[in-house]
């Protein structure tokens, strides 16, 4: 069996981010990025190695905005300027990710 790796990607602050995530992935944690912790959110996943990356829609909804109905809760980021970002994936379009 494949072992397992932990990995990190990093997005932009945006309403709708895409990211490549690998098949199976299993997301574990968002948080502020450390290179820019006040425009930038990073997102730790797990994953076995050799499964093939796809694109996943990400949501980022600040405190007060409304959640679209499809989005499936990731985790909240709470940056240094005191802004608060709560990170989604987009169902529709998720492809085989396990959440926290």
């Amino acid at each position: 069996m494949n072992p397992r790796t932990i990995h990190r990607v990093n997005f932009e602050v945006a309403d709708t981010v895409t990211v490549d995530l690998p098949s199976g992935a299993r997301l574990l944690h968002v948080a502020p990025c450390r290179e820019y912790p006040d425009h930038r959110i990073d997102l730790w996943y797990e994953f076995r190695s050799g499964a093939t990356d796809r694109p996943h829609r990400l949501l980022v909804v600040g405190t007060g905005q409304t959640v679209p109905p499809q989005a499936l809760y990731l985790g909240t980021a709470v940056m240094s300027n005191g802004l608060v970002w709560h990170v989604y994936l987009d169902a529709n379009v998720a492809a085989e990710v396990v959440l926290p």
